[in-house]
């Protein structure tokens, strides 16, 4: 369901992924929210449009959105990077789904006008 939201595009190498990790409902239904957020963003009609939808979805300390913090892209550089165009390419930026603890990374930062690429869905890869 999430390829089909416009403005929203899977990695290749994603699905590989999934079918490694357990998966419930109530973790599709978040993840697909996520999507659903990213969709809103990619689409939106106008800058001042895109602009309210990040500050809902991406500021503010419970954010659905956010980058991973420089102490993680240090730590973590290695599980952070994916095979991105044939060259592999740091996506510290992800989407949060509370349950499990399941991200979304994500190529790019959602930006006006541009659609939005996930790289990874599965686990927290930043875990201490």
């Amino acid at each position: 369901r999430i390829a089909k939201l416009p403005g929203v595009s899977i990695e290749p190498d994603v699905e590989q992924n999934l079918g490694k990790n357990p998966f419930a409902g109530n973790v599709a239904k978040g993840l697909y929210g996520c999507a659903t957020a990213l969709s809103e963003m990619a689409t939106a009609a106008t800058l001042e449009q895109f602009n309210e939808l990040f500050t809902k979805y991406a500021t503010g300390d419970k954010a659905r959105f956010s980058d991973s913090s420089p102490g993680e892209k240090r730590n973590f550089k290695g599980a952070l990077t994916f095979a991105v165009d044939g060259k592999q390419r740091l996506c510290p930026y992800h989407g949060k789904v509370k349950i499990q603890q399941y991200r979304m990374h994500l190529v790019d930062r959602p930006a006006f006008g541009r659609p939005a690429r996930i790289v990874y869905i599965g686990p927290k890869l930043t875990k201490r």
